[in-house]
């Protein structure tokens, strides 16, 4: 009798450890998003920035108007990106100037970010790829925009 309880709890005890299959989720099949590539020579060129700001050698601002003209060398314009650019700078602006905290700039970027993911999936696709709003998007763990 013990063996048996001792085994029914052990099975028991197993069959919490396994997770359940993940449900299925609506897939959309991407038709265009930023090349990865552009994206992380972005993502690597704004490493670059950070640290130059991080010794004192430029304020956000600057980083910020140096990563977008890197940004149009690499992928050019397009409204989209022109979007998130302006906003990004907007926020450095005001985190130079001490009117915003890290955490509070981060959440309306963020914010930013993800009200733009709701409208584009509405929208046909650009005729230009958003290669600074999916640097935006993954830096912030977000997913990349997907047309």
């Amino acid at each position: 009798m013990k063996r048996v309880m001792l085994l029914s709890s052990l099975v028991l005890a197993l069959s919490a450890c396994t997770t359940a299959p993940p449900l299925p989720q609506k897939s959309r099949e991407p038709v265009r998003s930023a090349p990865q590539g552009k994206v992380d020579l972005l993502l690597a060129e704004a490493n670059r920035l950070a640290g130059e700001v991080k010794s004192g050698k430029l304020d956000r601002v600057a980083a910020a108007d140096r990563l977008d003209a890197y940004r149009q060398k690499i992928a050019g314009r397009n409204a989209l990106d022109d979007a998130s650019f302006a906003r990004y700078r907007q926020i450095a602006v005001e985190r130079e100037a001490g009117k915003v905290g890290q955490d509070d700039a981060q959440a309306r970027m963020e914010g930013y970010l993800r009200e733009v993911l709701r409208q584009t999936a509405r929208k046909p696709a650009p005729s230009t790829q958003p290669v600074f709003t999916d640097f935006l998007l993954k830096v912030y763990g977000l997913p990349p925009i997907a047309y």
